[in-house]
């Protein structure tokens, strides 16, 4: 389950409950947190090789020319100061896994990269978090996802 990303509200759900059925229920939370910090992990993994996380992910690696002067960086990886990326948190439930942002600040840079939406800032389209508004970019690519479910079948099979 994914939600469509809005300025005031960047957050993605992954919805694991029919996935999460064969892990016991006293390992459920637990399970849901691994995959939460595996989740946050692959952002940031993926950001750092200048590549989207998101499934057909748009990632416009360079930076403009007065950009990159004033940063010093040739390539984007979206941790310039790494104010963003350390301001998505996890909450983690038994069936379900919910990523979001809090900082408003955050949250307008977050929207900007995700959507393009905002006519006043032009920041070029980096999609790090899936969106629902975007029907071939709402889900984590396969890689990832792979990985969610090799942590749900590693746990069934305590």
């Amino acid at each position: 389950m994914t939600m469509p990303i809005k300025k005031n509200k960047i957050s993605y759900t992954l919805d694991l409950t029919d996935e999460i059925q064969k892990v016991k229920p006293s390992k459920r939370k637990a399970v849901t947190k691994q995959i939460g910090d595996l989740l946050v992990d692959s952002i940031v993994g993926y950001l750092h090789e200048n590549k989207s996380p998101v499934k057909n992910g748009s990632f416009k690696k360079d930076l403009s020319k007065e950009y990159a002067k004033k940063t010093g960086k040739k390539l984007s990886d979206l941790h310039l100061k790494g104010d963003m990326l350390s301001s998505i948190r996890v909450d983690n439930f038994k069936d379900r896994i919910t990523l979001k942002i809090t900082d408003t600040k955050q949250k307008n840079k977050a929207y900007n990269h995700n959507t393009r939406k905002d006519s006043t800032n032009k920041l070029p389209e980096r999609d790090f978090i899936p969106n629902e508004d975007k029907s071939n970019k709402n889900e984590f690519k396969k890689r990832i996802m792979n990985d969610v479910y090799r942590i749900i079948d590693d746990a069934s099979e305590d």
